[in-house]
């Protein structure tokens, strides 16, 4: 596998990622075996530090703060919100939407999960209908949350639909097309033009595609570490050491972690698919 590959590899003191809670859980042991730093931009599954300890460093905040967010969001947007929630089966997914569910309480009024690879969701739009929630919370990625939002609009529902990080991409829009105006999601990230709009404008120019999700949280990673190597510390030792003591001022926050490699002092930030188009909202609160 690639990330045995990269454990053994000696030109590499740090790592950007993993990008998914799933492959963490999987590489991080051999990481910490062979003591590489890391910096994820992304994963989001609060409990990666017990597999990674002292190498394990995280850019953005866990679920354990995204989960109530995106209830505190729905809640804010939807007025005496009724809530059906819907989880892929993912760790990832499942995991958010537990909190979801526990901030929520009394205002989820049914449950579904739909494995990953889900095409057809006829049966869980019944399920939506006989619940009559105004409101649909999806805590899977993408791909599967167009297929829905699309089929649920279809089925004339006018439920408002909620996701997390996962669905934040701008590849939701393009695959659920107008189905997926209006659309509440979530991310503890900052968008790469809300961040640097030239940055974002040369991205997309060289790469031929616009910045993901967690594209300023990877920059921001990356050259914390190159600021690590400019002071001199060119082994994985010694980059750990620098990690853990020093801080580095990012586009998106300043990165400084703790003593289980989390970060502090930032928030859940809000969006809302409008005109086509995910745009920031701002911190929900």
């Amino acid at each position: 596998m690639l990330f045995r590959s990269v454990a053994q590899d000696d030109c590499i003191v740090g790592l950007v990622g993993p990008a998914f809670s799933g492959a963490s859980k999987v590489s991080l042991p051999i990481y910490k075996s062979a003591g590489l730093p890391i910096i994820t931009p992304s994963a989001t599954n609060p409990d990666l530090y017990s597999m990674g300890g002292e190498i394990f460093h995280r850019a953005v905040l866990t679920d354990d703060f995204q989960g109530p967010a995106l209830a505190r969001l729905v809640m804010n947007k939807v007025k005496n919100a009724s809530v059906f929630l819907i989880n892929d089966a993912s760790d990832y997914s499942v995991g958010l939407a537990k909190l979801v569910s526990y901030t929520l309480g009394s205002r989820v009024v049914g449950k579904d999960t739909t494995p990953q690879g889900t095409t057809d969701f006829a049966s869980t739009i019944a399920k939506i209908k006989k619940s009559k929630a105004n409101a649909v919370v999806y805590t899977g990625y993408f791909a599967e949350a167009a297929t829905l939002v699309k089929q649920l609009r279809d089925s004339g529902s006018k439920a408002t639909f909620a996701a997390g990080d996962g669905v934040l991409d701008a590849q939701f829009i393009k695959l659920a097309r107008k189905s997926a105006e209006g659309a509440l999601l979530t991310a503890p990230a900052v968008p790469f033009d809300a961040a640097s709009s030239k940055l974002a404008a040369e991205f997309t120019k060289v790469m031929g595609a616009e910045p993901g999700v967690y594209t300023t949280e990877s920059y921001d990673a990356a050259n914390f570490f190159l600021a690590a190597i400019a002071k001199g510390n060119k082994d994985r030792a010694s980059v750990l050491n620098y990690i853990n003591k020093n801080s580095f001022k990012g586009l998106s926050k300043t990165l400084k972690f703790d003593d289980k490699g989390e970060v502090a002092g930032v928030d859940v930030n809000g969006f809302v698919v409008k005109n086509g188009k995910i745009v920031l909202s701002g911190p929900i609160r």
